[in-house]
């Protein structure tokens, strides 16, 4: 009686793939919403039960992955401009988040 049913991944995973196509470009929850062909709030509850992330806090993390790949990667590039790549302006706000991360 006190078992908790399993919530599909479908959305989640659908998501994700939209996300990982998309990291070059601004995602809004909306986008992600739609993409998953879920409520936002719907999507919110179970992308946290699925990876234990907010949708976008996991958009975040993908972009910080994807600027250490590159810059272990050995390229020329200047780290702002692969960081601007990736969605990152300010890079305050990006080297304290790397930082964290």
């Amino acid at each position: 009686l006190h078992r908790r049913a399993a919530i599909s991944p479908r959305s989640v995973r659908r998501a994700i793939d939209y996300i990982h196509a998309n990291l070059h470009l601004p995602i809004t929850v909306e986008q992600l919403a739609a993409a998953a062909a879920v409520p936002g709030r719907t999507l919110y509850a179970h992308f946290r039960q699925a990876t234990g992330l907010a949708p976008l806090a996991y958009v975040r993390k993908a972009r910080y992955e994807r600027v250490r790949r590159e810059l272990l990667a050995g390229t020329d590039e200047h780290l702002t401009v692969i960081a601007a790549r990736w969605g990152f302006e300010h890079m305050g706000r990006f080297a304290s988040g790397y930082r964290a991360l």
